[in-house]
């Protein structure tokens, strides 16, 4: 399970990058980005993502599962609900029967 500061930490050392400075030069954005990235404060985008599964060489989807449960076990939550989706028992999908009949509300006098 990897986090996405040590994500981070993999591809500088693939690239042989020394600060956060040089990184947030080569995805353009500004380096106080990165320091969000690395704090959770923010999510890696897409992009980001597939740069860094390029060079590490992982699946870009095995990455972004492994950084959901990271940040679900962190939350405390149970990270089988963010993998296995099910629908809302509790919406309402039909109508109440009141809503059919006509002039409920407005009645003649």
């Amino acid at each position: 399970m990897a986090t996405q500061s040590e994500l981070i930490d993999q591809i500088k050392d693939r690239l042989f990058i020394l600060s956060d400075y040089a990184l947030s030069q080569r995805w353009q954005v500004e380096p106080t980005r990165i320091s969000q990235y690395r704090r959770d404060r923010l999510r890696l985008p897409i992009r980001f993502i597939e740069d860094i599964s390029e060079q590490i060489g992982i699946d870009a989807l095995s990455l972004i599962k492994m950084l959901d449960t990271a940040r679900l076990t962190k939350q405390n939550k149970d990270a089988s609900k963010i993998l296995f989706w099910r629908p809302n028992e509790k919406v309402r999908r039909y109508p109440p029967p009141w809503v059919e009949r006509k002039h409920f509300f407005r009645r003649k006098r």
